[in-house]
């Protein structure tokens, strides 16, 4: 086995203990390395459609996102992951605008504020 499929069962086994998903299998597209690595230059946020970072996930690099840019169905997200020097703002309405929060760190769940409640997200840099 060489050093890249290596690699490539340990992102692998990393991505299904992070999100609990264990359908992710070789064709795992890496990019949960990515998004939880904050040394990487291009890092990116997850949203999750269940609490404790499970359900549907939307990777989310630096970017706007609106309604119709979102993968994860209107008003789903109930948790984030957000690697160091990132922010995420939670929008409770499409076109960014509603009740908002800012989250800086890995968030498991939202509360009643926002829970299910989520339809547009800016990710930026800190």
């Amino acid at each position: 086995m060489g050093l890249q499929n290596i690699l490539k069962n340990a992102q692998i086994k990393a991505a299904q203990s992070m999100s609990g998903d264990t359908s992710i299998n070789e064709n795992y597209d890496g990019d949960f390395a990515t998004t939880f690595n904050p040394l990487v230059e291009n890092a990116a946020a997850a949203v999750f459609t269940e609490a404790q970072f499970k359900g549907q996930r939307q990777t989310l690099p630096v970017g706007r996102y609106d309604i119709g840019d979102l993968t994860v169905p209107d008003d789903s997200i109930s948790s984030v992951l957000v690697p160091e020097g990132l922010k995420v703002t939670l929008f409770e309405d499409a076109g960014f605008s509603g009740a908002s929060t800012v989250i800086e760190t890995d968030t498991e769940a939202f509360g009643a504020n926002l829970e299910n409640k989520v339809s547009s997200v800016i990710v930026e840099k800190i």
